[in-house]
């Protein structure tokens, strides 16, 4: 006896089936989609859609937590300043959400037809320029902030 659902009957046996047609190429996707992922060590969240000037992504990740005053009042302006003297190139920007942490904030088009290598791609495009100021701000927060619950 089956006991999957209705939904998990129709899903495809391999998520490879899901994203490519019959050929084999991918299939364009329709929006908005939602995925999320990690690169250099930081998780991100990003959402495709098409607001009728074409698709674009547009992408959060929460880099690393600022320290608080009392943890390290030293790193929380090193880290302040790092953050308001240099802004990333293009799209994209660091901002302090109400959590204290220092997330990425990114947004661009995505070329089209819009399928899963062009939404790869274009979170590439976005992410890869940033990549020395996440570091950079990884290594500062790091050296005194201790792990976070």
């Amino acid at each position: 006896m089956d006991n999957s659902t209705e939904a998990e009957r129709s899903q495809p046996a391999d998520m490879a089936e899901a994203f490519l047609g019959g050929d084999g190429r991918d299939i364009a996707l329709k929006l908005p989609k939602r995925f999320g992922f990690a690169l250099f060590g930081v998780p991100f969240q990003a959402t495709a859609d098409d607001s009728g000037n074409g698709p674009t992504i547009s992408i959060v990740g929460n880099v690393c937590p600022v320290p608080y005053s009392a943890e390290s009042p030293a790193r929380r302006v090193e880290l302040g300043a790092f953050v308001a003297l240099v802004q990333p190139p293009g799209n994209v920007r660091f901002a302090v959400d109400r959590h204290q942490m220092l997330t990425l904030v990114a947004r661009g088009p995505v070329p089209q037809p819009t399928t899963p290598d062009t939404l790869v791609a274009a979170a590439v495009a976005l992410l890869a320029p940033p990549r020395p100021y996440v570091e950079v701000a990884q290594r500062i927060a790091r050296l005194t902030t201790p792990a976070r619950a």
